[in-house]
């Protein structure tokens, strides 16, 4: 019971804000800082099919009725 009261050591590889942890986090900050930002960019199509698709099913004005 008073092992819970007692807060780990600094030294401890548990514990919060060690070198292990700030490494790891770096990982991740440098992961995320190479991820492209913004919008991305418009789908192009490359075929006869795709362009059908783009234009009338999954495009920005998609609609069942041509235009």
């Amino acid at each position: 019971m008073v092992s819970s009261l007692v807060p780990p050591k600094i030294a401890s590889p548990n514990a919060i804000g060690g070198a292990a942890d700030a490494a790891r986090m770096q990982r991740v900050v440098g992961f995320y800082e190479k991820l492209p930002r913004g919008k991305a960019p418009a789908p192009k199509a490359r075929g006869i099919l795709e362009w059908y698709s783009l234009r009338y099913m999954t495009g920005k004005n998609a609609s069942v009725m041509r235009a």
